[in-house]
């Protein structure tokens, strides 16, 4: 771009120029003589920003020949994107990706976002993540080319966190130039974004996940902060059909286009030597830690331990089938949170301690291991948006056990791979739980019927469909753009 409107330009380096004086001088000899012996009036000569060894100066302060319609860079993307499309060259965006939450934190709409955005870099797309400062990514992550992920140290909390995310968006936007903005976090970030959208005049697009509708929607002004943020957004992404619905009733006015779009998961780490080389380990361990015999059945929950997750009804179900059961059961459960050590003394009040194990924080790459050692996957939850750890379970070949309620009848096969029960249905849960324990040629459909089924939400699905949709909603064509 910078070589076709000032050929001269390109044959200075940043080796060659020595100080910032120089490197001024040459450039403003260069934009002299291709600007012609009449320059506007308040030209000012712009920062040089280096890229790649080169040095790139931003045109839209300058005039430019008139043999070109207009002098905005989003122009000059449009058009080398349609000059690619006439040569069957697929179609590249760039995509700043601004989050507050991302991986290495421990969290679901932490994978999601890494998910999204690693699929996206995979497809040939450019996308910049920027993100709060969590630590170091663990090393087994492959980082794949085209991602870049920038980490920001930012120790304020609460309210005053907005006016250093909000220069860190805008700082990005101005480095970076992208074509469009995305996000998957809302909390924090949502009014930010739809305003430095709008400043830069770029489109955005959020992926919600559910939860935020309710923790947002406490008072007025958080309301009307969410019906403004939708309304400004060029698309808005669920992870269920029941998350969009929820949208449609809380925001009845907003024009913003609502598609549906299931979360994915990396299906190549279920499948690992590793992983079942660790899963024989992780058995073995639980076995000898409960004194159980080698033919017991393991019951797994991976969920962030609150009381909205139904583990004490898991716990309460087990201590009135421990004595009819005819083999051990067990019940392992993998996550933190502030109802653990309420948890803790219940499972002694109810004498199923001995039987159950609180594994705590697990990261991502430690699952695979968890779902391969276990028998059944249980989750009676008070509400879920969609149910990622039942998608991950069943492509492991787990029946599962779960209430039917938010997302989930759409993450399993009601009857095939999953019994759903009602909510907060305690003779139902025993019922269901008793029928997979006991039955143990059903165990085995329902873990063939949940496999075939999971293996249809990858993270290459995924983001093939998300790159359809950011294109057609939120990337601007050549005639809109050039206007």
């Amino acid at each position: 771009m910078i070589r076709q409107d000032f050929p001269r330009l390109a044959l200075y380096s940043s080796k060659s120029l020595r100080t910032k004086k120089n490197s001024l001088l040459c450039c403003e000899n260069v934009l002299k003589s291709a600007l012609g012996p009449r320059p506007p009036k308040r030209v000012r000569i712009p920062r040089l920003m280096p890229t790649n060894n080169w040095f790139r100066v931003p045109l839209r302060r300058f005039r430019i020949p008139p043999t070109e319609p207009t002098s905005s860079w989003r122009w000059r993307i449009s058009t080398c994107r349609a000059t690619r499309e006439k040569q069957g060259v697929a179609q590249m965006t760039r995509l700043l990706f601004p989050t507050t939450d991302f991986l290495p934190k421990l969290s679901g709409v932490a994978t999601v976002g890494w998910g999204q955005a690693a699929g996206l870099a995979r497809l040939g797309h450019e996308v910049r993540v920027d993100t709060l400062d969590f630590g170091p990514l663990p090393p087994a992550l492959e980082i794949p080319q085209g991602l870049e992920i920038c980490a920001h140290s930012i120790r304020t909390r609460a309210i005053l966190r907005l006016v250093p995310i909000a220069q860190m968006v805008r700082r990005a936007i101005r480095e970076y130039r992208p074509d469009c903005l995305y996000s998957t976090t809302y909390r924090g970030l949502g009014p930010v974004l739809a305003l430095m959208a709008g400043k830069a005049g770029l489109r955005f697009a959020l992926y919600i996940h559910g939860t935020e509708l309710f923790t947002e929607n406490r008072n007025l002004l958080r309301r009307k902060l969410m019906e403004y943020t939708f309304g400004r957004a060029s698309l808005l992404l669920t992870n269920s059909e029941n998350t969009k619905r929820l949208i449609h009733e809380f925001f009845p006015r907003i024009q913003t286009p609502v598609v549906a779009l299931h979360p994915g998961i990396e299906l190549e780490k279920y499948d690992s030597p590793q992983v079942f080389e660790q899963a024989k380990e992780l058995r073995a361990r639980w076995l000898e830690t409960c004194r159980a015999s080698k033919d017991a059945l393991i019951l797994l929950t991976a969920a962030r331990v609150t009381r909205e997750k139904g583990i004490h009804l898991v716990m309460e179900a087990l201590a009135s089938l421990h004595k009819t059961l005819p083999r051990t059961v067990l019940y392992i459960i993998c996550g933190s949170g502030p109802d653990l050590e309420a948890l803790k003394r219940l499972a002694k009040e109810l004498e199923v301690d001995r039987c159950t194990l609180f594994e705590g924080a697990i990261s991502p790459l430690q699952l695979p291991a968890r779902y391969r050692a276990a028998d059944i996957y249980v989750q009676p939850s008070n509400f879920d948006s969609f149910g990622i750890s039942l998608v991950e379970a069943q492509y492991c070949g787990l029946p599962c056990v779960a209430t039917r309620v938010g997302g989930i009848p759409e993450a399993v096969l009601d009857g095939q791979s999953a019994l759903l029960v009602p909510l907060n249905d305690q003779a139902a849960l025993q019922n269901a739980l008793r029928t997979v324990i006991e039955n143990d040629e059903l165990r085995a459909r329902m873990g063939e019927a949940g496999r075939k089924h999971a293996a249809q939400f990858s993270w290459d699905v995924h983001a093939q469909r998300l790159s359809q949709l950011l294109e057609a909603w939120c990337i601007p064509s050549l005639e809109r753009t050039a206007r």
